[in-house]
C-alpha cells in the first residue's frame, strides 16, 4: 500500500486555516443566510438539485416545462412534519417567488413514501445549479395540487397505471381515458405501481381523439420489463388498411416503424432490452426530420423521416394490436403520448427523474424560516470570531491529525475492498486447478491481471517459487515427490508470505487509535487553556464581564468540539477496518492451511 502523507504545516497559526479546520472537524459550514422566504405561513422548506452536470444526469441541452417526479423517503423528508394528506406541501422556482404547478402520485405517512410530479419551467444544460424549493409544515394549508396543469406541455396521454382496478385513467387535460382494458394491475413498478400483459387479448386501448393526432411528430415514453423474449408484440401501435404507427419488440430487440402506404421507414440499430430487468424506452419522430428510438436515456436506434406521417383515426392500443396476432407479453409503467417531438435532453432528463436512483433530483437540507440555514443557531460566526490563537493552533493541530485518520481510512478502505474483490476470483480460479504444481494449471499472465491486488494470489505465488526451487534439485524426475522437510520448509515459506501480508493490513491504521486518544486530550488541552485565558481576562478587565469572559469560553468550547470530532469518526473508522482486516486475515490463514493440505495430498511422500 502506498504511505499516507499527512498534510503539511503551513499556515497552521493563519486565522483562515483555522477556519478552515473548525468546518471540516464540525462538519459544519458558515453559510450566508438564504434570501427571501417565499411565504411566512410555512415554516420549513428543502432545497431540491436538478444536476445535469457530467456528475449528474449529464444533460447538454436546456429543458422547459418538463414533469419532474420527486420521490420522498426517510432519508430525504421528515413525514412527520407534514400533514397526513401532503396538503400542506407546495413547489416554488429558484427565484424563490413563482410557484409551481405539481401532483401528488402517492402519499403514504404510514409507510413515509411519496411520489409527486412537479412541473419545473427551465433545467439549463450542464449545470450544477439548477433548482427549486419544497416548502412544507403549514398545518392550515389546503390543497395546492394543479393535476391538469402538470401534464399541459404537448402530453395528450399520461398513464400513471396506479388503478387497483378498472380502466387506465389519462392524467392529462383531454381525458383519454381507456375504453377497454385487460390485464394485471397493482403490481408494484418503477413509479409505484404498475401493470403486466401477459399476451392474448391483454392490452389497453384508447379511443382516437381530435387531440391525438401525430400528424406533424409525437413523443412516446413508457417503462417497461421484458420477462421472455417477445414474438414480434406491439407495445404501441395505430394502424388502418396500408398506414400506421407501430414500436414493437422482436426477441429482446425493440425498433419503431411508420407505415404510409408503400413507403414504410422502420428505426435502424441495435436497441437491445435485456429480460427481467426495467428499461425507459422512448420514441420521437418529426415530421421531415428523424425517428429515433431511446433506451435508459440515450439514442439506440434511428432513421430519416418523410415530411408527413401519415393521418390516423383508428383506436390506439398498448400491448396488441387490431390485426391478427403482435400480442406482448410485459410489464409496463408510465405511458406518455406527446403530440410534440421530444429532444434528447428531455428524454434524458425523464428517464434520470423517474429511474429508481436518479442521477438529477438531489435533496437538501431542512431550513426553518429563520432566514437562514438550519445551521444558523449554531452562531458560528460568533464562535470563529471569538477564538483566540491559542484556539485556532489546538483547532490546526486537530484538523492535521482529523485529515490522516480521514486518508487512512480512506485508502485502507480502498485498499481492503480491493483485496477482498481480487481474492474472491482468485478462490474461484484456485478451486478449479487440478494440480499445484507450477506452470501446469497455475493461472495465465492474462488471468492474473485480475489478481493484482490479492494477498492469496502473492501467497500463492511465494508458495510456487518455493516449490520450484526444491523440484529443480530433483532433476527430471517423472513424478517428484516432497518430503517432509520440504513440505515444512515448504510451510514456513508460506507463514512468511502471511505475516508480510498481514504487516500490510495494518500500516498506517495506528494512525486512527493515535487519533482516538489524542484528539479528546489535545481538546482537553484546548479547554484548559481557553479557560486559563478566561480567568487571565477577567483579572486584566477586573471584572466578570461578558466580553471578557466569551473569547476563552469560544475557545475552549470550540476545542472540545473539535477534538471530540475526531475521535468519534475515527473510533467507528478504526472498528470498521478491524473487522474487515480480521476477516481477511482469516481467509489468509484458512487459503495456508488449505495450500499446504493440497501440496502434501498431491506431492507429499505419504500420498
Amino acid at each position: 500500500m502506498e504511505s499516507v502523507r499527512l498534510p503539511g504545516m503551513s499556515g497552521l497559526f493563519g486565522k483562515p486555516f483555522g477556519v478552515l479546520g473548525l468546518a471540516l472537524c464540525c462538519v459544519l459550514f458558515l453559510c450566508a443566510n438564504a434570501h427571501a422566504w417565499w411565504n411566512e405561513d410555512w415554516p420549513l422548506r428543502r432545497q431540491i438539485d436538478l444536476n445535469t452536470t457530467a456528475q449528474g444526469a449529464d444533460i447538454q441541452e436546456a429543458v422547459a416545462n418538463i414533469p419532474i417526479l420527486l420521490r420522498l423517503h426517510p432519508g430525504n423528508f421528515d413525514f412527520k412534519k407534514v400533514k397526513p394528506d401532503g396538503s400542506d406541501i407546495r413547489f416554488v422556482a429558484a427565484d424563490d417567488q413563482t410557484t409551481l404547478k405539481y401532483e401528488i402520485d402517492t402519499f403514504d405517512v404510514i409507510n413515509e413514501i411519496a411520489l409527486i410530479w412537479v412541473k419545473v419551467p427551465e433545467i439549463r444544460a450542464n449545470a450544477a445549479d439548477n433548482r427549486i424549493f419544497l416548502y412544507y409544515g403549514n398545518e392550515k394549508a389546503k390543497d395546492g395540487q394543479d393535476k391538469l396543469g402538470v401534464f399541459a406541455h404537448g402530453q395528450v396521454l399520461v398513464y400513471h397505471l396506479g388503478e387497483t382496478q378498472g380502466n387506465p385513467q389519462d392524467a392529462s387535460q383531454h381525458k383519454s381515458h381507456a375504453a377497454r382494458f385487460s390485464g394485471g394491475q397493482a403490481l408494484p413498478s418503477v413509479v409505484g405501481n404498475g401493470i403486466s400483459l401477459f399476451g392474448g387479448q391483454d392490452s389497453i386501448v384508447i379511443p382516437a381523439t381530435p387531440a391525438i393526432n401525430l400528424t406533424d411528430g409525437f413523443s412516446l415514453s413508457v417503462w417497461i420489463k421484458l420477462a421472455q423474449p417477445s414474438s414480434d408484440g406491439f407495445l404501441f401501435s395505430q394502424v388502418e388498411e396500408n398506414k400506421g404507427i407501430v414500436v414493437g419488440i422482436n426477441g429482446d430487440r425493440a425498433y419503431a416503424r411508420i407505415t404510409s402506404g408503400e413507403t414504410v421507414v422502420q428505426t435502424e440499430g441495435e436497441a437491445v432490452l435485456s429480460l427481467g430487468s426495467w428499461h425507459h424506452l422512448a420514441v420521437t419522430a418529426k415530421a421531415g426530420g428523424r425517428l429515433s428510438l431511446f433506451i435508459d436515456g440515450r439514442e439506440a436506434a434511428g432513421v430519416a423521416l418523410p415530411t408527413q406521417l401519415p393521418a390516423l383515426t383508428t383506436e390506439l392500443f398498448f400491448g396488441s394490436s387490431p390485426l391478427e396476432g403482435h400480442h406482448l407479453v410485459a410489464d409496463l409503467d408510465e405511458i406518455e403520448l406527446s403530440t410534440v417531438p421530444r429532444s434528447p435532453a428531455w428524454i434524458a432528463a425523464v428517464y434520470s427523474s423517474q429511474g429508481i436512483d436518479s442521477k438529477l433530483v438531489g435533496y437538501g437540507a431542512e431550513m426553518s424560516d429563520s432566514g437562514g440555514n438550519m445551521f444558523h443557531d449554531f452562531y458560528l460566526d460568533t464562535i470563529t470570531a471569538n477564538i483566540t490563537l491559542d484556539g485556532w493552533v489546538i483547532i490546526g493541530l486537530l484538523t492535521i491529525m482529523g485529515s490522516a485518520a480521514f486518508l487512512v481510512l480512506v485508502s485502507k478502505s480502498f485498499f481492503l475492498h480491493q483485496s477482498q474483490r481480487d481474492n474472491r476470483a482468485f478462490k474461484e480460479a484456485f478451486a478449479e486447478m487440478e494440480t499445484l504444481l507450477p506452470n501446469d494449471e497455475s493461472p495465465s499472465d492474462e488471468q492474473a491481471d485480475a489478481f493484482d491486488n490479492s494477498p492469496l494470489y502473492r501467497i500463492y505465488l511465494a508458495g510456487c517459487e518455493t516449490i520450484a526451487g526444491m523440484l529443480r534439485k530433483k532433476g527430471d524426475q517423472a513424478q517428484p515427490v516432497l518430503t517432509a522437510k520440504e513440505i515444512d520448509f515448504f510451510k514456513a515459506s508460506l507463514e512468511r508470505s502471511y505475516l508480510q501480508e498481514t504487516k500490510q493490513f495494518q500500516s498506517w491504521v495506528m494512525i486512527l487509535p493515535m487519533a482516538i486518544s489524542g484528539g479528546p486530550f489535545l481538546g482537553l488541552l484546548g479547554t484548559v487553556w481557553g479557560v486559563m485565558n478566561t480567568f487571565a481576562a477577567m483579572a486584566a478587565a477586573g471584572d466578570a464581564n461578558i466580553m471578557a469572559i466569551a473569547p476563552g469560553v469560544a475557545s475552549a468550547l470550540a476545542a472540545t468540539v473539535c477534538g471530540l470530532c475526531v475521535a468519534i469518526p475515527s473510533l467507528f473508522g478504526y472498528n470498521y477496518l478491524s473487522g474487515r482486516i480480521k476477516d481477511q486475515t482469516a481467509d489468509l490463514g484458512i487459503f495456508v492451511d488449505e495450500f499446504i493440505m493440497r501440496v502434501d495430498r498431491d506431492h507429499g511422500e505419504a500420498r
